[in-house]
C-alpha cells in the first residue's frame, strides 16, 4: 500500500503494525527524517521524494494507494490520476479526501483555520510545479501563471499588503538554519529564517535566491517545494505573508555561514527550537 503524501506518518504505521507492506511519500526531508525515526520499528517505510516523479520513475505497483488531504489535494490530478493507474494492479484502489475548494481560490488550496469548518486560509502547500522547458529546472521552477503566481493572487485578495520570501535549508541530519535578529532590530533576539521582503516586481523565486544570499552567503542551487505560509503585522503595521519554501543550497557546513544582517546561526533539531515566533514554529512542527 502506498500513501501519497504521507505527513507525520501515523497511517503507514498503523497500517504496518496490522501486517500491511505500507509505503509513503513525502516532499518534506525533515518531515521524513523524523516520521522514520518515530516509526521505523512499525516496518513503514518512508520516501523523500516528489510524488509525480516517485510514481513516475519506480516501477512497483500496490493493492491501493491513499491520499489523507496529501498529493491528491495539491497536485494536478490530469497527471497524478494516470500515474496511480500504472501502479495499481487490477482492481486496485486509491482512496483521498479533500475539503472543498476554497470559494474563488483557483489553482493551489489552502488550509481552513479552525480545522475545515473554520474559515478559509488561502495560504495552503503544494507538491512541487512542473519546470519551464527552458533554464535551470529547479531554481525556475515557480514561474509566473504557476504556484507562485496563485499564491501571490491569493494574498492580494486577502487584503495582503506586503510579501517576503522565506527558506527552509536543512542539512543532512534534517536540522533547519535559523538566524538571530540583532538585539536592535524589531524582534531582537528571535530566531528565523533566512528571509526577506520581496521587491515590486520580483518574483518570489528572485526574491528567494537573493534573500538567502545577502543573509547567509549561500547560493540557492534549487527550490524543492512549497512549505507554507503565515501572515503578520510588520513593523509599519502592513498586512504582511511570509511565503516559505524548501531550498537546496551550495555550502552549508558548520562556519560556512556569511551574516549581514543577523548576530548569529545556528543548525537546529526542529523539535528542539530556540525562541521563534510562534508562527514558525507551527510552521517547523516543533
Amino acid at each position: 500500500m502506498l500513501e501519497v503524501g504521507c505527513g507525520t506518518g501515523r497511517a503507514l504505521a498503523y497500517l504496518a503494525q496490522r501486517g500491511v507492506v505500507a509505503r509513503g511519500v513525502d516532499l518534506s526531508p525533515v518531515m521524513v527524517k523524523q516520521t522514520t525515526a518515530k516509526w521505523a520499528a512499525t516496518g513503514a517505510e518512508f520516501i523523500c521524494g516528489e510524488v509525480l516523479e516517485h510514481l513516475r520513475d519506480h516501477g512497483e505497483t500496490y493493492d491501493a494507494v491513499y491520499s489523507i488531504f496529501g498529493a491528491a489535494w495539491f497536485t494536478d490530478p490530469g497527471r497524478l490520476f494516470p500515474l496511480v493507474h500504472q501502479r495499481l494492479y487490477s482492481r486496485g484502489v486509491f482512496a483521498f479526501s479533500q475539503p472543498p475548494a476554497i470559494p474563488g481560490a483557483y489553482g493551489p488550496q489552502g488550509m481552513y483555520k479552525g480545522g475545515f469548518a473554520g474559515r478559509a486560509m488561502p495560504s495552503g502547500r503544494s507538491q512541487k510545479p512542473e519546470p519551464p522547458p527552458e533554464g535551470p529546472a529547479e531554481v525556475t521552477s515557480l514561474r509566473p501563471g504557476s504556484l507562485s503566481e496563485s499564491l501571490l493572487a491569493n494574498a492580494r485578495r486577502g487584503g495582503i499588503e506586503k510579501y517576503v520570501v522565506g527558506a527552509l535549508i536543512t542539512d543532512e541530519d534534517g536540522r533547519v538554519l535559523l538566524l538571530r535578529r540583532r538585539a536592535e532590530d524589531f524582534l531582537g533576539g528571535l530566531w528565523e529564517l533566512p528571509s526577506g521582503g520581496a521587491k515590486a516586481g520580483e518574483r518570489l523565486v528572485d526574491a528567494l535566491c537573493r534573500e538567502v544570499l545577502e543573509e547567509t552567503g549561500l547560493t540557492v542551487s534549487g527550490v524543492t517545494g512549497y512549505v507554507g505560509s503565515f501572515d503578520y503585522a510588520s513593523r509599519s503595521g502592513r498586512r504582511t505573508r511570509q511565503f516559505t519554501f524548501a531550498v537546496n543550497v551550495t555550502g552549508g557546513a558548520a562556519g560556512a555561514i556569511t551574516l549581514s544582517e543577523h548576530d548569529e546561526s545556528a543548525w537546529v533539531d526542529p523539535h528542539d527550537l530556540p525562541a521563534v515566533s510562534d508562527e514558525t514554529r507551527a510552521l517547523l512542527g516543533g
